[in-house]
């Protein structure tokens, strides 16, 4: 998932609202892990020079930590009944919620959200005959808990085990002031373009001429998107020489597992947060902007 803005030379439109961003969590197994296609055709790089124009270039990346985190969590219920399924099911997570008080998540923070409740059926054998019956309800729920402490992530993790809530299914990162850091953002390649004016003046002699036609792309990209998968093991060969072999090979379980590759930081002009080891959001502000020039006489 990504957001894209286009702003043309009539005017600047700035984004708004909340920009979302999915990491880990087992929705993991079930992804496309990379965005290589993210800067894909871009075009916006350097700068160009004619008789009459001046067109310049830049691309600024910012690497952003979350201001909030959103953990799904799933769990599941078996019972006799509905009735049954519902009364432990909620036991079991009003036994968590009150867990989570005791690192002060409020009421506020946290939704369960009911997902299905489906029929169990099973097999009874006799003899030479297997008869289908019914055995019982399944039921299904989510709890999305939400926290705007990194450290609480663990902790939360740590109580939902205590009450059999074991599928961590996503963690959901939030930035609430997207409007703002595409400002801040723009602002930063504005005077990357005005200093490259300044040293073009000295360099080609040149004279720009009234206001210059911007276009711009306002984009971020969600940490789900740029995982990388992969299993690493050494393995022997097995060579059976009997002329009547029944052997059979079993394949020893390898773990796959995962790591975050974010976007190449080469081809930018100004990279923010460069250093930071923690994994957020990553924006991306691509700009040209277009000077008319005073002809030479």
């Amino acid at each position: 998932m990504k957001k894209i803005h286009w702003i043309l030379a009539a005017g600047l439109l700035l984004g708004s609202g909340s920009a979302w961003a999915q990491i880990s969590g087992n929705q993991s197994f079930g992804r496309n892990h990379r965005t290589d296609d993210v800067l894909a055709g871009d075009d916006l790089y350097g700068y160009v020079v004619t008789d009459s124009t001046l067109a310049m270039n830049v691309k600024i990346l910012l690497q952003k930590t979350a201001d909030k985190y959103v953990l799904t969590l799933g769990l599941n219920q078996e019972a006799v009944t509905p009735k049954e399924c519902n009364a432990k099911i909620s036991e079991r997570i009003n036994g968590f919620l009150q867990k989570l008080k005791g690192i002060g998540l409020k009421k506020e923070a946290v939704f369960v959200d009911f997902i299905a409740q489906n029929k169990i059926y099973d097999y009874v054998v006799s003899e030479r005959k297997a008869t289908q019956i019914e055995k019982g309800f399944e039921l299904k729920k989510n709890v999305i808990v939400t926290t705007s402490k990194f450290a609480d992530i663990d902790k939360i993790i740590e109580f939902a085990a205590e009450f059999g809530i074991y599928d961590i299914i996503k963690v959901d990162y939030i930035n609430d002031n997207t409007e703002e850091i595409h400002q801040n953002l723009l602002a930063e390649a504005l005077k990357i373009t005005a200093k490259r004016v300044e040293n073009y003046q000295k360099l080609f002699a040149i004279k720009p001429v009234g206001n210059p036609s911007l276009s711009e792309r306002f984009t971020y990209v969600y940490p789900n998107q740029q995982y990388k998968e992969y299993t690493a093991f050494e393995s022997g060969d097995f060579q059976d020489y009997s002329q009547n072999s029944n052997y059979a090979k079993q394949i020893a379980r390898k773990s796959k597992t995962f790591y975050y590759e974010g976007i190449d930081r080469s081809g930018f002009d100004k990279v923010i947060n460069a250093d930071s080891p923690e994994v957020g959001i990553q924006y991306i502000l691509l700009l040209r902007q277009m000077y008319r020039l005073e002809r030479k006489k």
